[in-house]
């Protein structure tokens, strides 16, 4: 199968998969579309990647790599939100202030 999508879905299932995942493979292509004029920057900018990975590289990897490289997107985009959201308690003095009426 030479680490193919499509070589993996025919071999797998023949036309009927390979037409089935190319509907898929479109669908997702579509929401990828759709999400990039979202209004929310985190939105663009953490899903863009993610659906570079799927339109370009997923033509050069079997569908394992594929969902784990997606996975591994995911994990880092809520990394960084979970930071950025942490950091911007930091700087507000929230949880320091939360910490003190705690400790008081």
């Amino acid at each position: 199968m030479a680490a193919n999508i499509w070589a993996q879905m025919w071999s797998a299932g023949g036309w009927g998969l390979l037409s089935v995942f190319l509907l898929i493979f479109n669908i997702v292509l579509t929401i990828g579309n759709a999400s990039l004029r979202s209004q929310s920057v985190v939105i663009r900018a953490g899903f863009a990647p993610m659906f570079l990975y799927w339109a370009f590289y997923i033509h050069r990897n079997d569908i394992s790599y594929a969902i784990n490289i997606e996975k591994r997107l995911l994990i880092i985009l809520l990394a960084c939100i979970a930071l950025a959201y942490l950091l911007k308690l930091l700087s507000q003095g929230n949880i320091i202030n939360k910490t003190r009426q705690m400790n008081a």
